[in-house]
């Protein structure tokens, strides 16, 4: 009887053995496929490995891609053809020369919607700010640093700032985060805080092989397919959902009744503030002035709490979530010509017919999301007027 046992459990484990085997060869067959043939062009050009950010931009890279194909229901085929180009410190634009006397340097630091993802390299808001100053400042050197990443949280911001812009010795510091810091990953809480050092030249703070083995599989190119096919999908049925709310409150996302809804995210609000206040720490002590950018897509609970940080410490808060939530929910007929203007000048040709009518956030954003040409100038003209009315030189 013992004999037969032993080999019942014997025969269990080998079927357990040969399924997880079956099972993993079945994922490295996926995973191969997508390498070839699936995975998105663009990030596999643009970003590599870095031991402490995670991820980078790659340096001395000139990236074509057309951002349109995810969204095939608003733009029409081939729409939002663009090039991301970096320089060789691995940020988009130029490269910054040594700082002069009387210049005026800019670090503006955030995500995707910072770095650009979907417009072209002369029509992100940091290259947009920099044209708008200098026209009003034509006798002041004036350079806008882009030091922003895609899918990056304000956690990547502190560490990229510290090990790496303060060494372009800023006057101005544009911090725009929050988006990333509210996504949640499965398997891994705060993954944020365990991957990316707060000081550079840590060792990771939480270097647990499981949550280093999780993360190499959620950057495989089939967790890349899930993310750059699959969430567009999930993204546009839920922008369906949110539009007679942003059309009745004017915000985006709306409110949400859960208070513990960020525990778990990549940066919870508390640290979140954390990484805030050590900015503002940074600003004192380098002598530099810090304004808080709160951009479309951020949520209350990340961006009422920035607020609440600047209202009690001094720093400017800019709040172009609702700017842009105001422009959205107006009336056709009552927006300033201008901006159905320079809408129909860059994408008259790209967008589907009714797109702007069902989908109203399509005027300021390419996804609901990532600010489009006519956005982006909005953000770098409040940005412009706020740094000419109180930062004069």
């Amino acid at each position: 009887m013992r004999q037969k046992q032993r080999t019942g459990y014997g025969g269990l484990i080998k079927r357990v053995v040969f399924s997880l085997a079956a099972f993993v060869f079945v994922l490295s067959l996926l995973d191969f496929i997508s390498w070839l043939f699936i995975r998105s062009a663009f990030e596999k050009a643009s970003l590599e490995s870095d031991k402490f950010l995670v991820f980078r931009l790659r340096p001395d890279e000139k990236v074509e891609y057309c951002f349109g194909q995810f969204y095939k229901q608003w733009w029409k085929k081939g729409a939002l053809k663009e090039t991301l180009t970096t320089n060789a410190d691995g940020f988009r634009g130029e490269a910054v020369p040594p700082k002069k006397a009387g210049e005026l340097r800019i670090v503006c630091l955030g995500d995707s919607s910072t770095m650009g993802y979907g417009v072209g390299d002369s029509w992100t808001y940091p290259f947009l700010l920099e044209s708008e100053l200098r026209g009003k400042y034509p006798n002041t050197t004036i350079n806008v640093i882009n030091a922003a990443v895609m899918g990056y949280s304000s956690r990547q911001g502190v560490y990229s700032l510290k090990s790496k812009f303060l060494n372009y010795k800023p006057d101005v510091v544009i911090w725009a985060f929050g988006f990333n810091d509210q996504s949640v990953y499965p398997f891994v809480d705060n993954i944020d805080l365990k991957y990316v050092p707060f000081e550079p030249g840590e060792e990771m703070a939480d270097p647990f092989i499981t949550n280093r083995m999780f993360f190499w599989a959620y950057r495989r190119p089939l967790a890349q397919l899930v993310h750059s096919y699959i969430f567009p999908i999930i993204w546009r049925a839920k922008i369906a959902k949110m539009i007679p709310l942003i059309e009745k409150e004017g915000k985006f996302p709306p409110r949400r009744k859960k208070t513990n809804l960020y525990e778990k995210a990549r940066v919870p609000p508390d640290h979140f503030i954390l990484n805030l206040a050590e900015v503002h720490a940074l600003s004192k002590k380098n002598n530099f002035k810090l304004i808080v950018l709160n951009l479309w897509g951020v949520s209350d609970e990340y961006g009422n709490a920035a607020q609440r940080y600047c209202n009690n410490n001094d720093i400017p808060f800019i709040d172009i979530s609702k700017k842009f939530g105001e422009i959205i929910i107006m009336d056709p007929g009552e927006r300033p010509r201008a901006f159905q203007k320079t809408f129909d000048h860059y994408y008259k040709d790209q967008i589907k017919p009714e797109a702007l009518e069902k989908s109203p956030m399509l005027l300021l954003t390419m996804d609901g999301l990532h600010p489009n040409n006519l956005g982006n100038l909005i953000i770098s003209r409040v940005l412009a007027s706020y740094i000419s009315d109180n930062m004069r030189r």
